[in-house]
């Protein structure tokens, strides 16, 4: 799942931040978000707490875009900025 705004690969960056998901719901990590993504194949979470920038000649044409809703985006930015420490 990459996380970004929509101006920022307009702009032709070289790295994007990605998060994982997983369909192992069993974990129950407080830096795991819940995705119910419309249009996704099954429920899954997003885990923030292993984010990471990759190449954009990484970033393939995947399956498709999931808009993942404004809820579960506040839940992301919020675990990431406890992760990294922001108020």
């Amino acid at each position: 799942m990459m996380i970004t705004a929509d101006r920022v690969p307009a702009a032709g960056p070289r790295t994007v931040h990605v998060v994982p998901l997983t369909a192992n719901l069993t974990r129950g990590l407080w830096a795991e978000v819940p995705i119910a993504a419309e249009g996704a194949l099954q429920p899954s979470a997003a885990q923030v707490h292993l984010g990471t920038a990759v190449s954009t000649a990484r970033i393939g044409t995947g399956s498709g875009d999931l808009n993942v809703g404004p809820a579960a985006v506040s839940q992301i930015r919020s675990v990431l900025s406890d992760l990294v420490d922001l108020p």
